[in-house]
């Protein structure tokens, strides 16, 4: 049987209720299929816009807090201030004193420092805090020592140049 011949043979409620039958199959499968889909992607991307937009106000502060490290290691170091003199006010400032295994003086423009077990995140802390003061590191040599983060460090440090 064809099916203009199975059609014909359909009476006129049948027919319409067919045609109203593929209608919603029609439209059940364009939703599940185009719209619904289309819908999660665009949710999907409202979210990830959020974030970005999140870690853009986080970039925008620490670029904020960047350019305020900068504009004050400019002018850091009071004149005539020796760089041991800088770190050891640091290191007490910091209570980072227990941490010290040697400060050693390298004329009037460096300081040799060396830490024992010092934690790793105090170490960052410092090195900020020194190139906040107009310091620069010359050189350093860090050792990791036990699972905890903490490392052996000596750190050659001389003064920036204006």
């Amino acid at each position: 049987m064809r099916a203009r011949e199975w059609w014909a043979q359909r009476t006129p409620r049948e027919r319409r209720l067919l045609i109203l039958a593929t209608l919603v199959v029609v439209v059940a499968a364009w939703i599940l299929g185009v719209i619904r889909p289309g819908m999660q992607r665009l949710h999907a991307l409202e979210t990830t816009v959020v974030g970005q937009r999140a870690q853009l106000r986080e970039m925008q502060q620490a670029a904020e807090e960047l350019a305020t490290l900068r504009d004050g290691a400019a002018n850091a170091i009071p004149s005539g201030e020796s760089p041991l003199l800088i770190t050891q006010q640091l290191t007490r400032d910091m209570e980072l004193e227990p941490f010290v295994g040697q400060a050693q003086s390298q004329g009037e423009a460096g300081v040799q420092i060396s830490f024992k077990e010092l934690p790793y995140e105090s170490l960052l802390r410092w090195l900020a805090q020194v190139s906040q003061r107009g310091l620069r590191v010359r050189s350093m040599t860090l050792v990791p020592v036990g699972a905890d983060g903490q490392c052996q460090v000596q750190v050659a440090l001389e003064q920036r140049e204006p």
